[in-house]
């Protein structure tokens, strides 16, 4: 049930409805409980896709965030709003993000654990964005486009950093707070683990385990 006041106005005399403030607490409590539950599905079902799946959402992410990174580059050094003049620039901006992608692609960034992505993940992001925006730096001077500044060629990859790096925190975040994380049980006791395989899953799989209170791992 839900209690009311009714509080009778100093000039009107008029009758208004005024939620107890117990009943306003009650159902803060309640929209905060479904957001919860609708939170914590969205990370149970984000974890069960499969391998290829999170990789594409992760490709999407980060294409959308190099795009906004160089707009924003771009609207810096112009002082405004920008959008491309010509049809060759926009083919030239275009190519940044799939330089992007590619290049994390193909220096493995998309087998991280964003779950539990340490230092080793971050300088990876950081080299694969430098190297990206050094690329693309080398098409604009072959391109003969010159309507991009020499400045947004350098100021891009730092927004691109901070974004890409930013995004992977908030998505750990979310997740960890979610209940989406290796369990940590003080009262039992430590596993053995053998990691089968090395590289940077590897790596990435030992730095969640260390975190992990129940498992030790001893070999790979």
């Amino acid at each position: 049930a839900v209690y009311s006041i009714r509080v009778v106005g100093p000039t009107t005399g008029k009758r208004a409805n005024v939620p107890h403030p117990g009943v306003r607490v009650l159902m803060k409590h309640q929209r905060m409980s479904v957001l919860d539950t609708h939170g914590r599905c969205l990370a149970g079902w984000l974890v069960s896709l499969g391998r290829h799946q999170k990789r594409v959402i992760l490709a999407a992410n980060d294409f959308l965030l190099l795009n906004l990174a160089l707009w924003l580059a771009m609207s810096a050094r112009l002082g405004e709003p920008f959008f491309p003049p010509t049809w060759e620039l926009f083919v030239v901006l275009g190519a940044a993000p799939c330089i992007g992608v590619a290049t994390f692609f193909q220096m493995d960034v998309y087998r991280l654990v964003t779950r539990f992505i340490g230092g080793r993940g971050v300088a990876l992001t950081a080299v694969a964005v430098g190297l990206s925006g050094l690329y693309w730096g080398l098409l604009v001077y072959l391109s003969g486009v010159y309507s991009v500044p020499r400045s947004v060629v350098l100021f891009y990859p730092l927004l691109a950093i901070a974004f890409i790096w930013g995004s992977r925190q908030a998505a750990a975040s979310f997740l960890m707070s979610a209940g989406v994380a290796l369990p940590a049980g003080p009262q039992e006791r430590s596993r053995q683990v053998l990691i089968y395989g090395a590289g940077t899953t590897g790596m990435q799989l030992l730095e969640a385990l260390q975190r992990a209170a129940n498992c030790e791992a001893v070999a790979f």
